[in-house]
């Protein structure tokens, strides 16, 4: 991979991230409605904290639950990453469906960290910390040909009941699905 591309899918992963934790707040406030003013959100650590039966609960109190097919269920919903690029020109596109996964869970004191490793070199890091907020790597080890114009994305599923907040107002999903007229995008 030329460090053109390189830096491309560095820099990709990198708004990537900034963009999930934006969202991350959002979603926390959304699942949470009684919140009204978004600094009573404390980082402090809920007394369930920790990993149990295959469930990890983050500081947030949401739960993760690793799935086989390297996606993650958080609380009613789930998240993945997709990545876009042309390789020798053809258009593409990757997600976690396109592979296989190994999970492996580590704690080093109260942090955990639960890898997701697929069959082509690309590792998911989920790295969670009992006061800080939770944090996600992604490693490529490209050994093929260069992808170019290459994309990181980050893909969600919202439920009918949750709250949007988008350009200082709150919506119900299920009133902007019901109007074709009104978009959040």
């Amino acid at each position: 991979m030329n460090k053109k591309a390189k830096q491309t899918i560095i820099s990709g992963i990198v708004i990537s991230l900034i963009l999930i934790f934006s969202l991350t707040s959002y979603f926390v406030l959304a699942a949470n409605p009684e919140i009204q003013d978004s600094n009573q959100i404390s980082l402090q650590r809920p007394i369930n904290y920790g990993y149990s039966d295959g469930i990890m609960t983050d500081n947030t109190g949401l739960k993760y639950t690793k799935l086989d097919n390297g996606i993650m269920k958080v609380d009613d919903s789930f998240f993945t990453f997709a990545i876009t690029g042309k390789v020798d020109g053809v258009k593409n596109i990757w997600t976690p469906l396109d592979f296989n996964w190994d999970w492996d869970m580590d704690k080093f004191g109260e942090d955990y960290i639960f890898s997701a490793t697929s069959n082509v070199g690309w590792t998911q890091q989920f790295n969670f910390y009992p006061d800080e907020q939770m944090k996600i790597t992604h490693t490529f080890i490209n050994n093929y040909n260069d992808i170019t114009e290459g994309k990181f994305w980050y893909i969600f599923t919202v439920n009918e009941d949750d709250y949007i907040e988008y350009g200082g107002e709150k919506y119900l999903v299920s009133d902007v699905l019901a109007d074709g007229n009104k978009h959040l995008s």
